[in-house]
């Protein structure tokens, strides 16, 4: 018979993987002990090889189609406009990192691009660094590598938009989710705060962002939080995400006041309107109505045509809506986003399938794929980027095998339904965010490859988890296999 336990004792050099079911802390040992810091060290070092060409140099002849958007909020906060929206009703927490990483010297772009770099590095040690310490040194040594080559991290690092930080909060709120639930006392409720705090932080750079926020219920479910009884476990979830609750409130209240203040709406952002009449009209194929409303009939007159031109359908429509009716932005994607639903309206189901089937598309954002950093090099300017070729070729290599192993990311469950302890409440923890993300992804937006690549890091680490899991369980297998086998004669 097949032993499974092997899918919880591959480690390096032998040692456990999986948190044992008693205690729910990892097994160290001397080497463990002395190699966590030279692995993370050499992680963080190949990491910063592969960026360091892009961080002095740099040449930008090609910003994405939104970046100047941001750079103008930006400037408009350093003016003193700290709720600035720009061209769309955005929300400010971008413009505002943007902003402050302009303090530096340099260009807005090469400045932010060298400090998004740069927080890379420090998401991909810490990254490395919880893998081991929940997983063990095999998954926390094999993420670290796979993130410090990844090309689709490298891209949404480089570009000016708020891609890379949304990645870089959610990672942060797991993380804090996870350590929450494993505290006791007032610390934990102080890190329940915290995991507000930086679910807050993420909505203000993205509102879907703020969905992180189902980490810490799911981390103090999974780790049976008040477990002296029922009662005495839904209570402490319920204290804890209303603690959560409150503080991402608080971050969010001044944006909510000067918006109902400024549109009459106590909202966060009205650009739900934007990105949803993307997805039924642009991403879905839905016709655009020609009435009954003038809006409707303005739309279709005016906006449809521009994008036989080039021009995004939400763009031109959006556009059409304010040069027809004068509307400011806020009412234009209040238009929008009426729009939309009623023609969600029309086919519910066939949406609501579309969104599971679009929301898939968050599997293969941990796979390595070349040509998501290739198109960058010419950014690097005179440097030499050989070894970031080298890597992310080596890494589009490796991963077709690495998909393989990893099933095609249903490795994940495989890896979840062996682990014990904290690596059970990490695992599940991620996989919580990255589901309730992509269907939220999907069911918005859903147009972009950037946007699933916001989940890269969290994504990774699940298929990691598994692809080691399947991995020791072949070994475990193997072992028990050889075991089995009957000792040669011993000659007489």
């Amino acid at each position: 018979m097949a032993n499974w336990s092997g899918a919880r004792r591959i480690g390096v050099a032998g040692r456990t993987l999986w948190p044992t079911a008693r205690t729910g802390r990892a097994r160290t040992t001397p080497w463990a002990s002395r190699g966590l810091a030279a692995g993370a060290a050499s992680v963080g070092a190949l990491a910063l090889l592969v960026r360091l060409p892009w961080l002095h140099g740099r040449q930008v002849f090609f910003p994405a189609a939104d970046t100047p958007g941001y750079v103008e909020m930006a400037r408009s906060v350093g003016r003193g406009a700290v709720f600035a929206e720009g061209g769309l009703p955005r929300t400010p927490g971008y413009a505002w990192f943007v902003w402050a990483c302009d303090l530096l010297p340099g260009t807005p772009i090469d400045n932010v691009a060298t400090v998004q770099h740069l927080l890379g590095v420090a998401l991909v040690v810490g990254v490395c660094l919880l893998a081991w310490r929940w997983l063990g040194a095999a998954a926390g040594l094999v993420l670290g590598v796979v993130l410090a080559v990844s090309p689709q991290l490298f891209a949404i690092e480089d570009e000016v938009l708020p891609d890379f930080l949304v990645a870089f909060l959610l990672a942060a709120t797991v993380a804090l989710a996870v350590a929450a639930a494993s505290a006791a006392g007032r610390r934990r409720w102080w890190l329940c705060a915290a995991v507000g705090a930086t679910a807050g932080a993420a909505t203000l750079v993205k509102p879907v962002a703020g969905l992180g926020l189902v980490a810490l219920p799911a981390a103090l479910l999974t780790t049976g939080a008040g477990a002296d009884g029922g009662g005495a476990h839904a209570r402490a979830v319920l204290r804890g995400t209303l603690i959560a609750g409150g503080a991402a409130l608080s971050c969010l209240l001044p944006l909510m006041v000067h918006n109902a203040v400024t549109h009459g709406k106590l909202a966060v952002s009205n650009q739900l309107g934007v990105t949803l009449f993307n997805r039924v009209f642009e991403v879905d194929g839905r016709p655009v109505p020609t009435g009954p409303s003038a809006q409707a009939e303005t739309v279709a007159r005016v906006a449809v045509p521009r994008v036989a031109q080039g021009e995004r359908i939400h763009a031109a429509a959006y556009s059409a809506l304010m040069d027809r009716f004068g509307y400011d932005g806020w009412t234009a994607a209040g238009v929008e986003r009426r729009l939309a639903l009623q023609e969600i309206g029309r086919y519910p189901v066939a949406y609501a399938r579309r969104t599971v089937a679009l929301a898939a598309g968050a599997a293969p954002s941990g796979r390595p794929d070349e040509a998501a950093a290739s198109a960058l090099l010419p950014r690097a300017g005179t440097s030499d980027t050989a070894i970031a070729s080298w890597a992310w070729g080596w890494a589009r290599r490796l991963g077709d095998a690495w998909w393989i192993l990893a099933l095609h990311g249903w490795a994940a469950l495989f890896a979840i339904a062996l682990a014990r302890g904290r690596a059970r409440v990490a695992l599940t923890t991620t996989l919580s965010v990255v589901v309730v993300g992509a269907l939220a992804i999907a069911a918005t937006h859903g147009g972009l490859s950037r946007y699933w690549w916001e989940l890269a890091p969290l994504v990774t680490l699940l298929q990691v988890a598994g692809a080691v899991s399947v991995a020791g369980a072949l070994l475990g297998a193997l072992s028990a296999g050889r075991a089995g086998w009957p000792s040669p004669p011993s000659g007489r």
